[in-house]
């Protein structure tokens, strides 16, 4: 995985100067791939409360999209290989998955939109992985029909602006 680990400068509009010399150090692994998959999840303090849970903290989503995209097509140079940012539909922060026990299916279509806006207009994006998982759905509760209202009404809209 491509990206710049939580250590953006926003300012300078890169990650971090050790991060982009521990990239160059991969250089081998990442010309040996097939594609490259930076991680645009979307990571900001949710304390549990609020539907839907909405990157309130602050967090520049959109920015430090950018910047990690931008490390990987710097990366990428000449190698040409197809950039496939990745991201999950729930929001990601260890408060939740540790504390909470269970992400929240549901994500502000804001924060969507500032996630997949960034995968969209970046030099060499490919596509966009959305993944999940067995747990985000879980037996004996209304996950499965959340999760299907979710995908009608905000995610599968958010994504159809990709195309």
């Amino acid at each position: 995985m491509i990206g710049c680990e939580g250590k953006w400068d926003l300012d300078a509009g890169t990650c971090t100067d050790d991060i982009r010399a521990r990239n160059d150090a991969l250089a081998p692994l990442w010309a040996a791939g097939s594609a490259l998959m930076p991680s645009i999840y979307a990571r900001c303090e949710y304390n549990g409360t609020g539907s839907p849970p909405h990157c309130a903290d602050g967090s520049d989503i959109g920015a430090k999209n950018a910047v990690t995209l931008g490390e990987a097509a710097r990366v990428n140079a000449g190698h040409r290989m197809p950039i496939l940012p990745f991201t999950w539909y729930t929001l990601y922060n260890s408060n939740c998955a540790n504390k909470l026990g269970h992400c929240p299916l549901m994500r502000d279509p804001l924060d969507l939109r500032n996630e997949f806006a960034a995968a969209k207009g970046a030099e060499g994006v490919a596509g966009l992985i959305v993944w999940g998982s067995h747990g985000d759905v879980r037996a004996g509760t209304s996950d499965c029909t959340d999760f299907a209202a979710y995908l009608e009404s905000t995610l599968g809209p958010e994504l159809a602006t990709l195309s």
